[in-house]
């Protein structure tokens, strides 16, 4: 790995954006989809995953007919939770764009270019808590520095053309006499097969948040901040 470039192991120097998704192989998770599917001859699995996406799809598209907000609700989540962030940090403004963010390390973030030096707008697509500094700073709002692939409206366009269902008449038919399935040649391994695929270590888990001080990092339970008068 030390052999190997950063941006090709580090999320902080992924030259691209991920918009918040990140997985360590797309294979695992599909095939974790459709796990019961995966034991079925060939055209019956298309069959089982042609379902699946048609179901998935009309789901996806009755639930976003509901949202009533501009973006996506895991992005207002967001908002709400890196303005939490920023409440304690101050920014000076350098020229025109570029401020110096002061929080632990001290970061430059650039309004033009819609950059931070902490590289989570980069990566990510949606501004960090530096950023939202800025932005309140200058009286302006978080919804015009985001990109258009959270919008609802871009959501439901991905959604918007159905899978049909294929009866069973325009479907191959398929002679079983004539069909000779041989046993593949597999080694039987020890234990009971696994399942579910391992999650991986970069994905981000959910920070805690303390009820009683409202800090994150630790809960009530292991909280050792003084009680206020």
């Amino acid at each position: 790995m030390l052999r190997m470039s950063p941006e090709n192991w580090a999320n902080c120097y992924f030259p691209g954006k991920r918009y918040g998704w990140l997985t360590s192989n797309v294979a695992e998770s599909f095939n974790s989809w459709i796990k019961e599917a995966r034991y079925l001859p060939i055209t019956q699995t298309i069959d089982n995953i042609r379902k699946k996406m048609m179901r998935m799809g009309f789901e996806r598209r009755e639930a976003s007919h509901k949202w009533t907000t501009s973006f996506i609700p895991t992005v207002e989540e967001h908002l709400i939770h890196i303005n939490e962030q920023s409440r304690c940090l101050s920014a000076i403004l350098s020229t025109t764009g570029r401020y110096e963010v002061y929080d632990f390390p001290t970061v430059e973030v650039n309004l033009n270019e819609r950059t931070c030096t902490c590289r989570e707008w980069q990566v990510v697509g949606l501004p960090c808590k530096h950023a939202a500094t800025v932005i309140r700073q200058n009286m302006d709002t978080l919804y015009s520095y985001i990109s258009h692939y959270f919008s609802v409206e871009t959501y439901r366009k991905c959604y918007s053309f159905p899978i049909y269902p294929i009866p069973d008449d325009d479907k191959p038919c398929i002679d079983d006499e004539n069909m000779v399935i041989r046993p593949p040649t597999t080694s039987i391994l020890r234990g009971r097969p696994r399942t579910k695929r391992i999650p991986s270590g970069l994905n981000p888990g959910k920070e805690l948040k303390c009820s009683r001080c409202q800090q994150y990092g630790h809960n009530r339970r292991t909280c050792r901040q003084p009680i206020a008068d």
